[in-house]
């Protein structure tokens, strides 16, 4: 059976990398004019290493940072020779690795995630230094969405996780990679499905509370904020919602009604219209004959009684008109309201019989 190597062999073992890295600046000789001391440097670098395999981050955090700025300050200064400037500067990617690293262990998520970026664009590094950051930083990614989730920030926990999940998608391993990191990334991707979870059951708390105080607009409110500046699927939560908080029925839905009513009255207007011309026709029909009979007093009524008449019948005709077609358009929308998925418009056009009623229908 294979053993993996424990995290801290492999710790240990890049303990030794390092002190062997840095040794080799300190063995070359180097002229007295020099500020800084090789000897000094690689004795803290062995202490900064103690220090972080006995668990003391907080300690080691402090030699490495000082080793970071004495051996930025000696390269800038030109002390370093130039046969040793590369080794020098893989020496010092390793110092704010381990920077980092203690960052990382002491829960420190912004100052890692400062730390990592510190190295600037990842694609101008060696490999496996790639690798090994774009691990870390999806770790701290990780570590910036539990807070934000802690916090009640549920868009920062979410967008958090997503640049990790970034991150991961960017990690090659190959035999050569650390085995931690293949653990590392397992662990990463399961806490993005948790932070996920947490925010839709978070979500879902605060909507069942509003539910349950009766606030249903605060309820739809925050649905709606969910599934637009969240993403969520909220299709549950909107179900229940409309269970418990049924909508209103707007005045669309009384629309139909109303015309049908309207139509209703144009025409029972029109029948009492009618019946009170009857009484003129009436005596439109005496006034006619008994001009007709040669009694021409009776001829000029008779004429001013045939245009009232004439008036009163048009004028119930296009009540007529407008009652049937304001009644058939309310029928016809009551028929069709309950239809998401057809659009229909309705007018109602006046006329010489009476009005003319436009449908247009779509589906």
């Amino acid at each position: 059976m294979t053993h993996l190597p424990s995290k801290r062999s492999i710790e240990l073992l890049r303990s030794v990398l390092i002190t062997a890295a840095i040794g080799l600046l300190w063995l070359v000789p180097f002229s007295e004019a020099f500020a800084w001391d090789p000897a000094s440097f690689a004795q803290t670098l062995g202490e900064a290493q103690a220090d972080y395999q006995g668990a003391k981050f907080g300690a080691a955090l402090q030699r490495y940072s000082a080793l970071e700025s004495e051996l930025t300050a000696a390269l800038s200064a030109g002390e370093i020779p130039d046969d040793q400037k590369e080794r020098a500067l893989m020496a010092l990617d390793v110092i704010r690795y381990q920077i980092g690293r203690c960052h990382q262990n002491e829960n420190h998520c912004h100052e890692a995630h400062d730390a990592f970026l510190s190295f600037g664009d990842f694609s101008a590094l060696n490999p496996e230094l790639r690798t090994k950051l774009q691990v870390r930083l999806s770790e701290v990614h990780m570590c910036l969405a539990e807070e934000a989730l802690a916090s009640g920030d549920l868009a920062l926990a979410l967008n958090e996780s997503e640049e990790a999940s970034k991150l991961t998608q960017l990690v090659v391993l190959d035999e050569s990679s650390d085995p931690q990191f293949s653990v590392s990334l397992a662990t990463t991707r399961s806490k993005q499905d948790e932070i996920g979870q947490s925010v839709i059951a978070q979500v879902g708390s605060v909507v069942h509370q509003k539910l349950d105080a009766e606030d249903c607009e605060a309820a739809r409110s925050k649905i709606v904020w969910a599934k637009n500046d969240l993403n969520l699927d909220t299709a549950k939560l909107e179900e229940e919602t409309t269970i418990r908080c049924p909508v209103p029925p707007s005045w669309t839905a009384y629309a139909p009604i109303a015309l049908m009513g309207t139509g209703g009255v144009l025409g029972l207007t029109a029948v009492i219209l009618e019946v009170a011309n009857s009484a003129d026709v009436s005596e439109l029909d005496d006034a006619r004959d008994a001009c007709l009979a040669g009694l021409t007093t009776h001829c000029e009524h008779a004429l001013d009684l045939a245009s009232a008449v004439d008036s009163q019948r048009t004028t119930t005709g296009v009540l007529v008109g407008l009652g049937v077609a304001t009644a058939g358009a309310g029928l016809v929308w009551w028929l069709l309201q309950d239809d998401p998925g057809e659009a229909a418009s309705l007018s109602i056009l006046p006329s010489q019989q009476g009005a003319t009623l436009a449908y247009r229908t779509q589906w």
